[in-house]
């Protein structure tokens, strides 16, 4: 009776499916470089053939039935992996791509152990052509069916950034669940008419507390060596001012008293004779 309860069970997901907010931003209002270069990377994303939309960048209207009230936004069956995404640019513009993870994602970054959980990431792209320009991406990722609601991220400063790893997880400034199933952009409306995107969450690189210890005693060790070159280069002057400045006075107080000397001899000798 329990199998038959587990192959049923089994056969109605398979039926009903699990479910994720599809849609990709039409990419004609973008620049002709910017375009190209997101069209002909082949380490992030794979690009949707359908379900282009001009609103794909706004948050998504969520009922709990999961019912879709727009024609620009459609629904996508995940195959594979049971998790949703909303991957964008790391760029000042509107463009935002939804789907499974498994039909949005490229397969070798699918897989990474990092992005096998829910949250979201800081996913750098390589260049395609030596001398481009290298596009970072913004990814959330959720398990729950239609979780893939929220609008487009702000921008995730860079700067902190300074080594190879091409995976950041991102932290919020203003703490929010990801993917809860329910749409909160009215909770933090009061800042929507400060940037474009309609997500007033802020998202910030995670740094691990080693690794912020380290850069600080590297940053110790750096200011002790300028210190001690500063040092190294005062005492340096000063040997090259004693080497230099001493046998040309004692050389002066040499001449001096040979010159008192002559002179001493001269009036000696005139007053003698």
């Amino acid at each position: 009776m329990f199998k038959s309860l587990v192959i049923i069970s089994l056969i109605f997901k398979s039926i009903i499916g699990f479910g994720c907010y599809s849609c990709v931003s039409d990419s004609k209002y973008l620049g002709a470089p910017l375009r190209r270069i997101l069209g002909s990377q082949r380490d992030t994303f794979y690009w949707p053939i359908d379900g282009k939309s001009q609103v794909c960048h706004n948050d998504i209207p969520h009922f709990s039935r999961n019912h879709i009230i727009t024609s620009d936004i459609s629904g996508q069956l995940c195959s594979g992996r049971d998790s949703c995404i909303t991957l964008s640019p790391n760029l000042d513009l509107n463009f935002t791509i939804r789907g499974c993870v498994r039909q949005i994602l490229r397969y070798e970054l699918g897989e990474e152990k990092i992005l096998q959980k829910d949250g979201c990431y800081l996913i750098r792209s390589k260049p395609l052509f030596p001398g481009e320009t290298a596009i970072s991406y913004v990814g959330c990722i959720c398990s729950k069916a239609y979780c893939n609601h929220e609008a487009q991220q702000s921008i995730v400063d860079e700067r902190m950034i300074n080594d190879t790893k091409l995976i950041y997880e991102l932290l919020p400034i203003l703490p929010r669940s990801i993917g809860d199933g329910t749409s909160n952009s009215g909770q933090y409306s009061g800042l929507s008419g400060e940037h474009p995107y309609g997500n007033t969450r802020k998202l910030i690189v995670k740094i691990e507390k080693q690794k912020h210890e380290r850069r600080q005693m590297n940053n110790i060790e750096k200011i002790g060596k300028l210190l001690k070159n500063d040092k190294d280069n005062i005492l340096n002057k000063n040997d090259k001012w004693s080497n230099g400045n001493i046998p040309l006075i004692f050389n002066k107080f040499k001449c001096f008293i040979l010159f008192c000397a002559y002179l001493s001899y001269f009036f000696f000798f005139n007053n003698y004779h």
